[in-house]
């Protein structure tokens, strides 16, 4: 089993292209990627980072259309 890694806040913020002000907004809002906090060090998961962008992709409309109306032939 691969060992998880870790990201400090500026890897994710270098990761997301993001300001790392902007993380601590969305820790403070309780949205944006899962973090762990441990002696006062916020680390997040690599795989949590990027399951975070997965889940925000969207098809641009008129792709999603033309599949639509794939399906349906």
């Amino acid at each position: 089993m691969p060992v998880p890694r870790y990201l400090t806040t500026d890897e994710t913020a270098e990761l997301l292209r993001t300001p790392k002000g902007t993380l601590a907004q969305w820790r403070y809002r309780g949205v944006g990627p899962k973090y762990s906090k441990t002696e006062g060090k916020v680390l997040y998961s690599e795989d949590h980072v990027h399951k975070y962008m997965r889940d925000r992709e969207h098809v641009p409309s008129a792709r999603a259309n033309v599949e639509a109306r794939l399906v349906h032939l």
